[in-house]
């Protein structure tokens, strides 16, 4: 009943406007000794089911403190997204990843969750790169105004650059057997 209320009563989808930076591999010491900073582990799969569709799984974190969480991602443009999330358990996450046949691709990385004069950043770190990582922040609206960090060495910006997304990472990790 309450679905259909809420249809009724068009409640917005969530919607998830980010901007996407490549910059230089950062100082891990460093942002291991902000007090500002907190490193999770991330390890992500996108799948293309036949009942379900794409949709990427992820698990944040290690052991019992690990969050799984599967997440649908609708494009309304390079920056703006309808993003769907739900909580899976151990099992359903381990369940997705026994589909080898729908997997499209997967990836690991080590993201460092920053907050800076009042702004929220997330900092990518790949195993597969030494010299560059990725640096995003989410936004409010298209045009807010926003400030990188000064420690942040950047590169250019790639939101409009599909090939820095992590779906197309990850599947370039698979098409490569992780060589870069």
């Amino acid at each position: 009943m309450l679905k259909e209320v809420l249809g009724f009563i068009g409640v917005p989808e969530p919607l998830e406007i980010e901007r996407k930076f490549l910059i230089e591999y950062p100082d891990i010491d460093y942002l291991n000794n902000m007090t500002a900073c907190r490193k999770v582990a991330i390890t992500q799969a996108y799948l293309n089911t036949p009942e379900e569709g794409m949709f990427r799984i992820r698990k944040r974190g290690y052991g019992k403190d690990a969050v799984y969480i599967k997440t649908v991602k609708i494009k309304i443009n390079d920056l703006k997204r309808i993003e769907k999330e739900s909580y899976l358990t151990q099992a359903e996450y381990n369940n997705y990843l026994s589909r080898k046949e729908c997997i499209t691709g997967i990836i690991s990385k080590d993201r460092y969750c920053i907050v800076y004069d009042d702004e929220y950043f997330e900092l990518d770190v790949y195993p597969f790169w030494n010299d560059r990582a990725t640096l995003e922040i989410e936004l409010l609206s298209e045009d807010q105004p926003y400030k990188l960090p000064p420690f942040i060495k950047l590169i250019r910006e790639v939101s409009h650059e599909p090939e820095y997304r992590n779906i197309a990472l990850a599947q370039r990790m698979v098409h490569n057997k992780g060589n870069d």
